[in-house]
């Protein structure tokens, strides 16, 4: 009976076909009729009767092979048929769900259709299956399978063995019905049960698998989630600022730190240095090269202001010869660093701000090291930001990092002298005593000779250098750099630039600055056609003392003339004014900010010292595009580097990678070139005079700046959607009526008009609070006793008792929510004001500068409560 039951299991799969291809007629004519019916239903059809054909082809396939005496080409034939109908009826399904529009496709479909040809092909297709059933019922009786074949079948042993859709068609056959409408009923029924059983196991086993998987991706996303925030708050905005405003490494010229590791063949100098001198630098720079790979944990490097300790340090942490020395001692290795900067704002002159940059480092590599410490120090998962920190987290935290990793950690931090004042060096110096104390931690600082300092190395006795005596080949290296292109173009000769070269590393007394200083003067000389004897002779005269040296050049690119001295007053003074500057787009309005700067910015100096822009911006009247605001931008830097006789510098800063973006020179920094400028201007009694006898007003400099911010909010606002936070446009207008007597009330007074146009007009926003950006104006001056007259005059003006009201209402604080520490309320006389300008303290309403959470507890609040 073998070749027989090829036969009917292929008679099984025609059944099958025909029952499935069926359903999907069905669907598709309800379709054409215009009654619902989803997609979901036509495509499960399609499926099955999909699934049918595939059966079929498979026991058509191995009938084939075998030769039977049964009707068993009529068979085939019957099957090519079916398979054939099959194929239209899913090609027509395949063209319905393609109209499906959004979760029903009645609409369309019932709209395309009406008189189509398609309904007319489900039609023939239909009758077809119809016929086919009738040859199947004649086929099975006459030719494949008699009662008595049946029955003789189920007895056999094999009979266990046939597939599930087979023993049920002999079952059938075996009692006797024969109808194959009746057969193809209890086909597709036992079909369909068998698909939804081996369904519902594999959808079980799906679901299982897929579930535990989302549950594994959930908590993975939710530790990286966690893992991600925890990093960001080890991280403040100027962690890197320091360090990109050190001279680039490559530029450095500190070639003999590695002699004692190089060939010193490879070293070419390009002059004559005396032998005895090379031999005994080159044993200092070697104390280093030793250190690297010993267990002596603190080295110090020691040098005059200006000598080049920061960009040794960068040098050292930047250079590959240092990670492979490191290696040599201990293969795994981290390195690490931290630039103190004391003219820098607190996160970069404090111990807190070291703490969180070496632990930033450490763990932005290392993933599960985070994981670990959220795991032990549970309470840290709440950390966001640098003010969720103490200093005893920071010190737990890095103790735990140092203690539970194997690796050997190098530490360099840069300027231990210039620690504020709020820590000092005593109290920084028991925090290195307590890193000195960490397993596998090594430590170098560098340091100015402060005696506190030196008493301290004195007493650890640990190695080091003094940075002075050691760079003189390097600084002849530098000034032959600096010198060789005028030597290619034979602007100078050789011989000049000898004697130039030899009194310039004579004078600079191992201080880098005044050499990079002192050459650039002299190259600017050189390139302005001064004879060879008046460059030596100026050299000659050129101060020695760092400080002598910003006073001559001062004097000198100034002259005489007074308005070339007060412009280059006011770009120092600006230079002095560190505000920390949110910008961001207006999308981000209530959600955030892009990031934040320390200024001035050169844009924003650049409009302080532009009247025209200033008028153009601050009226409202128009915007400025990239041509004109890079036109700006290029002229103010010129000026700046023309007047400032090398004091400052404008910084790189990148807004954008694309070196073109405009943004990129809006928001360059104007700072000082060096520590020791700043000292200058602000310790010594030459530099104090260069502000007090240069600027007749210091307000109304002070309010040049301003506007210069204010332009800086609203110039790019339209074109970019760029922006300033309004607060730190406001504290300063606060801060400039408060801090100069009456000049200072009155500048800031002829501010606010300007400024609350700007407002209103939704050109200067909050990057943090879209309620806190619609308040009235005049909110966020009261409580300030000096701007009640103004208030009080504009509110008369304006003779609104809506605004009266919200006024009155957006003036009171509870003392545990105000922003100011000092909770400021409106005075008396303002209250009265507003009292008889009609404003109700008894109308309901909810305070926008309260939190949300608070908002429902204070909208029936009456205002005279609080009175």
């Amino acid at each position: 009976m073998a070749t027989g039951l090829e036969a009917l299991g292929a008679a099984s799969a025609v059944l099958q076909v025909i029952s499935f291809a069926a359903d999907v007629a069905v669907a598709c004519k309800k379709i054409y009729d215009g009654k619902p019916t989803s997609e979901v239903c036509v495509e499960r059809h399609a499926k099955q009767m999909s699934d049918a054909v595939s059966r079929l082809e498979t026991r058509c396939e191995a009938m084939a092979n075998v030769h039977s005496r049964f009707g068993d080409q009529k068979l085939q034939s019957i099957a090519k048929e079916c398979k054939k109908a099959a194929e239209d009826l899913e090609r027509e399904a395949q063209f319905i769900t393609s109209l499906h529009v959004k979760h029903s496709i009645l609409k369309a479909v019932h709209a395309t259709f009406t008189a189509s040809s398609h309904q007319k092909k489900i039609q023939r297709l239909e009758l077809s299956l119809s016929r086919y059933r009738q040859i199947m019922e004649v086929e099975i009786m006459s030719h494949l399978c008699s009662r008595s074949d049946a029955i003789g079948l189920q007895q056999e042993d094999s009979f266990k063995t046939l597939a599930a859709d087979m023993q049920h068609l002999i079952a059938r056959l075996a009692k006797g019905q024969t109808r194959v409408e009746d057969l193809i009923k209890e086909e597709s029924g036992l079909v369909r049960d068998t698909i939804a059983q081996e369904t519902a196991r594999a959808k079980g086993a799906i679901n299982a698998y897929t579930t535990s998987q989302a549950l594994a991706v959930k908590a993975a996303a939710e530790a990286q989630g966690r893992s991600d925030t925890f990093l960001k708050s080890l991280k403040f905005p100027q962690m890197k600022q320091r360090y990109n405003a050190i001279m680039d490494s490559k530029d450095a010229t500190f070639e003999r730190v590695f002699a004692s590791y190089d060939n010193p063949r490879t070293i070419r100098w390009g002059h004559k240095s005396s032998y005895d001198d090379i031999k005994e630098i080159n044993r200092s720079w070697a104390l280093f090269v030793t250190w690297l790979q010993s267990d002596t944990s603190l080295f110090y490097i020691r040098g005059k202001p200006g000598s080049g300790k920061s960009t040794l340090m960068k040098f050292i942490v930047d250079n590959d010869k240092t990670e492979r020395l490191v290696k040599h001692y201990s293969p795994d290795t981290l390195i690490v660093s931290h630039y103190f900067w004391k003219i820098g704002v607190s996160e970069q002159n404090s111990i807190k701000g070291l703490l969180h940059s070496l632990l930033y480092q450490q763990l932005q590599s290392n993933q599960q090291f985070i994981y670990d410490i959220l795991n032990h120090f549970t309470h840290l998962s709440s950390h966001t930001e640098y003010h969720d920190w103490s200093i005893k987290d920071l010190e737990s935290v890095l103790h735990y990092v140092v203690n539970s990793n194997a690796r050997h950690t190098y530490i360099f931090i840069d300027g231990i002298d210039e620690i504020g004042n709020q820590d000092g060096f005593c109290k920084l110096l028991q925090w290195i005593e307590n890193i000195l104390s960490l397993p596998r931690t090594k430590l170098c600082v560098s340091t100015r000779p402060e005696p506190q300092v030196i008493r301290w190395l004195d007493m650890k006795k640990a190695p080091g250098i003094f940075l002075e005596d050691l760079t003189k080949p390097d600084m002849r290296l530098f000034v032959h750099k600096k010198f060789q292109p005028l030597l290619s173009s034979q602007i100078i000769s050789k011989e000049t630039s000898r004697v130039l070269s030899m009194i310039l590393i004579d004078k600079a007394q191992g201080v880098f600055l005044w050499l990079y200083l002192a050459t650039q003067s002299l190259i600017v000389g050189i390139e302005n056609g001064d004879s060879d004897d008046l460059l030596i002779a100026r050299m000659y005269e050129l101060p020695g003392q760092l400080e002598d040296l910003y006073t001559d050049m001062w004097q000198r690119f100034n002259e005489n003339n007074p308005v070339y001295r007060e412009t280059a007053a006011r770009y120092l003074y600006y230079a002095l004014q560190q505000w920390r500057i949110f910008y961001g787009t207006s999308q981000y309005n209530g959600s955030g900010h892009v990031g934040g700067i320390d200024g001035p910015t050169l844009f924003q100096v650049a409009c302080a010292e532009d009247t025209e822009t200033q008028e153009i911006l601050l009226s409202g009247s128009g915007t400025l595009d990239s041509e004109e605001t890079r036109r700006l931008c290029d002229r103010a830097k010129a000026s700046i580097g023309i007047r400032c006789a090398g004091l400052l510098q404008v910084n790189e800063w990148e807004f954008s990678e694309d070196k073109l973006d405009t943004r990129n020179e809006v928001f360059r920094q104007v700072v000082f070139i060096h520590r020791t400028a700043y000292d200058f201007l602000v310790d010594t009694e030459t530099g104090l005079s260069i502000l007090e006898n240069n600027l007749p007003s210091i307000p109304a400099v002070h309010t040049r700046l301003l506007k210069g911010l204010i332009c800086h909010a609203v110039a790019h606002d339209v074109e970019w959607g760029l922006t300033v936070d309004m607060d730190v446009i406001f504290d300063e207008i606060i801060r400039l009526s408060e801090r100069w007597g009456s000049d200072g009330l009155q500048a800031a007074i002829t501010l606010l008009p300007i400024v609350q146009s700007l407002y209103d007009k939704q050109r200067i926003i909050s990057l943090f609070s879209s309620r806190i950006a619609h308040l009235p104006f005049l909110c966020h001056f009261m409580g300030y006793s000096q701007f009640d007259d103004f208030i009080i005059s504009s509110l008369a003006k304006e003779k609104s008792i809506d605004l009266a009201t919200k006024i009155l209402r957006e003036s009171w604080l509870p003392k545990s929510v105000g922003p100011d520490k000092n909770h400021r309320v409106p005075s008396s006389r303002v209250v009265e004001a507003l009292i008889s300008l009609g404003a109700d303290p008894h109308k309901d309403g909810s305070n926008q500068r309260l939190s949300r959470d608070m908002v429902p507890f204070v909208k029936v609040n009456l205002i005279s409560l609080n009175l």
